[in-house]
């Protein structure tokens, strides 16, 4: 039994905010919501990016790489090089809602 679940089993956390804390805040590229939990992981959700995984830490050290861009806002327009100079780098990357299209079928005559 970990000193987490000892502690959850024998009521001795009167507040969970001791163990998991969520906070979002808004910044200049948008929302973002903050996770911390004991002895774990602490990470940024980005919403505006698909809950994209920003900044990523664990025990002090980071999991992420981010580029000198840092984290960007969603992207206006889409022309060629855009994507790549907001390009944040981060945990996880799908850059938001914006890359999922409608389906297509691939046939191998189109490869």
């Amino acid at each position: 039994m970990t000193d987490f679940t000892h502690a959850l089993d024998t009521a001795a956390l009167p507040n969970l905010d001791a163990v998991l804390q969520v906070r979002q805040s808004e910044a200049t590229h948008g929302r973002a919501i903050d996770l911390r939990v004991m002895d774990g992981i602490d990470l940024r959700l980005l919403p505006h990016r698909g809950l994209d995984i920003g900044s990523a830490w664990f025990a002090g050290k980071p999991l992420a790489w981010v580029s000198q861009v840092g984290e960007t806002g969603p992207l206006l327009e889409l022309d060629e090089m855009a994507w790549a100079l907001a390009f944040g780098g981060g945990l996880l990357t799908t850059c938001g809602l914006r890359n999922v299209e409608t389906t297509v079928t691939v046939t191998a005559e189109s490869l």
